[in-house]
């Protein structure tokens, strides 16, 4: 298993690098092959298309996030820690293939394609790692249902992930405030608090967003 599970991450690799270099595809499986001095059916044991290695970059990132988070994980943790958390990690991997996913998303259909994308893979997964991870999901979803909490936490991910993507400041020291701003707001709407993380939110969003429009 540690072997092939090796395979799968040094053809993703390699896959990705042709991508940032040329900026396509690699006209064939073969010719990928090649470079990696592999045999082609090692890429076929592992992934049936270029579309299931592109797959397997957010399997594998969202399992090193829950791993990571699974590792901080504490029972006294409520829920506003545990979604932070989750998210913090999450886009502090994402940094690490930021230029990777400036490609996926140059264009407008490029943008569509890896929404849909994502999607898929995403609610696929988070629903194993709600699981595994003391998820601030299996919390929340006590007060507004486990199908709508899961569909609420998609909307919230794109939306801080298309931010991300169009963040110029230093560090993402915006996209973490958005991040901070929008959790405690959910987390405080969930709870029938007081509205002031929700008014504070929304002169963050008003500010900031109009930049993107």
């Amino acid at each position: 298993m540690p072997k092939r599970i090796e395979i799968k991450e040094k053809i993703l690799n390699s896959y990705i690098d042709h991508l940032l270099i040329e900026g396509v595809r690699p006209v064939s499986v073969y010719k990928l092959c090649k470079k990696l001095k592999i045999e082609e059916t090692d890429f076929y044991n592992n992934f049936g298309s270029f579309d299931q290695v592109e797959n397997y970059f957010w399997e594998l990132l969202l399992k090193n996030t829950v791993d990571t988070c699974n590792a901080d994980s504490d029972d006294s943790h409520n829920a506003q820690h545990s979604l932070l958390t989750f998210y913090y990690t999450l886009f502090e991997n994402l940094k690490l293939n930021r230029s990777y996913l400036l490609l996926l998303n140059s264009s407008k259909r490029s943008q569509l394609e890896l929404d849909v994308k994502l999607r898929k893979v995403f609610l696929i997964q988070f629903e194993q790692l709600a699981q595994k991870l003391n998820s601030p999901i299996s919390k929340i979803s006590e007060k507004v249902g486990e199908k709508l909490s899961t569909e609420v936490l998609w909307r919230h991910f794109i939306a801080i992930f298309h931010f991300w993507l169009n963040d110029t400041s230093p560090s993402f020291e915006k996209t973490d405030a958005l991040i901070e701003k929008s959790v405690r707001a959910g987390i405080d709407l969930t709870e029938n608090l007081p509205t002031e993380s929700l008014f504070d939110l929304g002169k963050f969003v008003f500010k900031e967003f109009r930049n993107f429009v």
